[in-house]
């Protein structure tokens, strides 16, 4: 199991882009990469999601609650954040929290908390297939923790390139196709865009080129 677990943390630190290196993976931030017939997940949620975590009504959460609540923590997401294939859900494994206190206090309390675990692939196939889908129920009280965007990376076994794609997953759009088409894309930026203004959040960084090669 520790073995296990060591294989998945390497992995998927080995795979993030280096700015979020520093904090492990900045608030309202996932990755999903597809290596070797699994999926291996790193997601940021806010501690806001765990209503019997929050420390004093803050958003916050304490090293020493954390420690008392992590296991509960972990089952809540693994019943809220799925895979899904053809056959239905794919349950994450090798659940890991991650404590993420200010990096300018180390001892302070966090207000998000770092999910490591992975999907096995029914099918190693379904990896470059656009049969997966990704979803997830676990948001946060506030507006700007109504969502979170995640990226995808996978090897395209025709050109053996990485592919990448980002998706925002939202409190009224938890399940999105993985790499979908580029039209489903934009038209789900577009809409995506439209809400953020509705709700007075800029949507400029959000408004990102979806479908690239990672080169």
């Amino acid at each position: 199991m520790v073995r296990a677990l060591l294989t998945i943390v390497i992995t998927v630190v080995h795979l993030l882009p280096m700015p979020a290196c520093a904090h492990l993976m900045l608030p309202q931030r996932g990755t999903l990469n597809f290596v070797d017939g699994s999926a291996y997940l790193v997601l940021s949620l806010p501690v806001s999601a765990f209503p019997y975590a929050n420390e004093n009504g803050k958003n916050l959460i304490a090293a020493e609650s954390f420690a008392k609540f992590q296991l509960r923590m972990a089952a809540d997401i693994e019943a809220q954040v799925h895979l899904l294939d053809a056959k239905g859900p794919l349950q994450l494994e090798g659940t890991f929290l991650n404590f993420t206190p200010p990096d300018n206090d180390p001892s302070g309390a966090a207000s998000d908390i770092v999910v490591l675990g992975r999907f096995k692939l029914r099918n190693q196939e379904d990896a470059t297939a656009t049969t997966l889908r990704l979803r997830m129920t676990v948001f946060g009280k506030a507006t700007h923790e109504q969502f979170v965007t995640v990226t995808l990376t996978r090897m395209n076994p025709q050109s053996q390139q990485k592919e990448r794609e980002q998706l925002v997953l939202s409190a009224d759009r938890p399940e999105r196709t993985i790499f979908a088409s580029v039209w489903s894309l934009v038209t789900d930026y577009f809409r995506f865009g439209l809400e953020r203004i509705r709700t007075g959040i800029s949507p400029v960084s959000y408004l990102v080129v979806a479908h690239t090669a990672a080169g």
